[in-house]
């Protein structure tokens, strides 16, 4: 779509004669632009380009997931306008900010965000769908990691590097598996629960799935604004917590992270029981996290379509580096979480 059809479909959604349409970002799902009105208002446009891994479609997800917020006075969030689905497009509020930072993280901060997610048990979890890779029992995050180290396995991608990921999964990641899942059932069993049996209903909450201050703006008034919830949904909020503590695109202190289970334990349903289920939980999400980072090795990857032949392997000399480290980190805590509260 040229710019001009853009500026004219913007126009038509946004019910104000846009001017000029500038590009923001690009990414392998979406992209995004600001849309400058003819008396200055600015406008937000997203134009999403792929559907979720576990098909549907994102425009749908996210535009549906922040009107339901708007309903329930949610404010930390971008206000949506309207959309075109034939377009994929979407047209939402613009945020005057910049990307938080993420060497510039206060506690504040990490307050504002465990409180964020407490501010969205106002929604009744009866009106959503499960999030994005929604696992209820830790079964189900066991089998997501050995469905994601299969891809490994039937990937075209070739090389010494690509062969090293394979052995690094074979020889480190499959035996560490094995090592938390053991070490889960006997945890758990002395805890009166398992790693087949699922959240109760009662426990489960809205999240992002995507959650942290990766997909945050600091506002002029040094306050949070949380975008991208296109994978929006009921999830298990030992899920969103540790997804939190590990994501590498954040920079926390220690303490920061205890902060943060902290704050979030207290406003959560049935906190006992999500600080049980939280020693377990962790050590399995840094295991995905370790494939996750690795999927710059798969075939039909971003970084594989984006970045020069001639950068590629040290890319994935980072990627490679990055597992092997979260491997270690998940070796070192997983008999004992490292940001327990009690």
């Amino acid at each position: 779509m040229e710019l001009d059809e853009l500026r004219e479909r913007i126009s038509a959604l946004a019910g104000s004669s846009i001017v000029r349409v500038e590009p923001i970002a690009s990414g392998g799902n979406s992209d995004a632009y600001c849309a400058i009105a003819g008396d200055g208002g600015r406008f937000f446009c997203k134009r999403y380009s792929t559907a979720l891994p576990e098909g549907g479609d994102r425009l749908a997800k996210e535009f549906s997931a922040l009107s339901l917020l708007a309903a329930h006075d949610i404010r930390q969030v971008p206000r949506p306008i309207a959309c075109d689905g034939a377009a994929g497009l979407a047209v939402y509020e613009y945020i005057d900010g910049v990307p938080v930072r993420a060497e510039g993280i206060s506690d504040a901060d990490v307050e504002a965000a465990a409180g964020f997610l407490r501010t969205l048990l106002r929604i009744p979890r009866d009106v959503l769908e499960p999030a994005a890779e929604a696992f209820f029992s830790f079964e189900e995050v066991a089998e997501n990691i050995r469905w994601r180290v299969a891809r490994f396995e039937d990937s075209a991608v070739e090389g010494n590097r690509a062969a090293a990921a394979r052995r690094f999964l074979h020889e480190a990641l499959a035996p560490a598996l094995d090592a938390v899942l053991a070490w889960g059932e006997v945890y758990l069993r002395e805890t009166e629960l398992s790693l087949s049996r699922p959240i109760p209903e009662a426990a489960r909450v809205p999240s992002p799935s995507d959650f942290g201050f990766h997909n945050a703006i600091r506002t002029p008034d040094d306050g949070l604004v949380f975008v991208d919830f296109e994978y929006f949904g009921v999830d298990d909020p030992a899920k969103t917590i540790s997804d939190f503590l590990w994501h590498p695109a954040m920079t926390l202190w220690e303490d920061q992270k205890r902060l943060f289970v902290a704050r979030v334990l207290e406003g959560m349903p049935e906190p006992e029981l999500l600080a049980k289920r939280l020693p377990v939980a962790y050590p399995l999400f840094g295991l995905k996290w370790c494939l996750i980072v690795l999927n710059a090795f798969l075939p039909g990857a971003r970084v594989r379509r984006t970045v020069p032949a001639a950068a590629l392997e040290a890319v994935e000399d980072e990627r490679l580096e990055k597992a092997r480290a979260f491997l270690r980190r998940v070796l070192e805590e997983y008999k004992e979480f490292p940001y327990s509260v009690a």
